[in-house]
């Protein structure tokens, strides 16, 4: 039988896990816009996340090849716009650089958007010496889901894992014997 600070123990990062794998989601590849797309002399793969984007911090990670020989170009300068296509809502622009990224071949920018609706997302790569190579592709983004939802789960996710310790618990705690009924409270009459 397991001793009780394992169960504990085993609670605690179950519930860790789940809550990090919400934090961690941002820094994920997301969501593949681009692929191998043709911008002058170079080969784009974008993603951005989160997948679906919502308003808030949105990633965008991008990777430049030489078009040619399909190797990695480090050395570029990246710059990545989003104009929203409806006239509503900021235009948000900046440099996407390797520094940015947690992979050093990807280039990678964080934009906050405060409003929804469809956005251009234009990439501008300025390569060693004169070469530069543009790409677009559309951007849907849309609200949140609900916080209360998530909120919800979690501390239904709670309350079943409290429960469970518990009736683990008190089925591994020594019960008081029973004392034996002493022969006069049995006797009827």
């Amino acid at each position: 039988m397991m001793p009780r600070r394992y169960i504990l123990s085993a609670t605690f990062l179950i519930i860790a896990g789940l809550l990090f794998t919400g934090l961690a989601e941002a820094h994920t590849g997301g969501k593949m816009q681009l692929a191998s797309e043709d911008a002058g002399p170079f080969k784009l793969t974008v993603w951005t996340s989160p997948d679906p984007a919502v308003t808030g911090e949105i990633h965008v990670a991008t990777a430049v090849a030489s078009a040619e020989t399909a190797l990695p170009i480090l050395n570029s300068e990246v710059y990545i716009e989003m104009i929203p296509q409806d006239g509503q809502g900021e235009s948000l622009s900046g440099q996407a650089t390797t520094d940015n990224s947690s992979n050093r071949f990807l280039y990678e920018t964080i934009f906050n958007v405060s409003s929804e609706g469809l956005y251009e997302v234009t990439i501008t790569i300025v390569g060693p010496g004169v070469d530069w190579g543009e790409a677009t592709f559309d951007l849907e983004v849309g609200s949140p889901p609900p916080l209360g939802l998530g909120i919800a789960a979690l501390v239904g996710l709670a309350v079943i894992t409290g429960v469970a310790v518990w009736f683990y618990l008190r089925s591994t705690t020594p019960q008081p014997a029973l004392e034996e009924a002493d022969e006069f409270d049995t006797a009827t009459g």
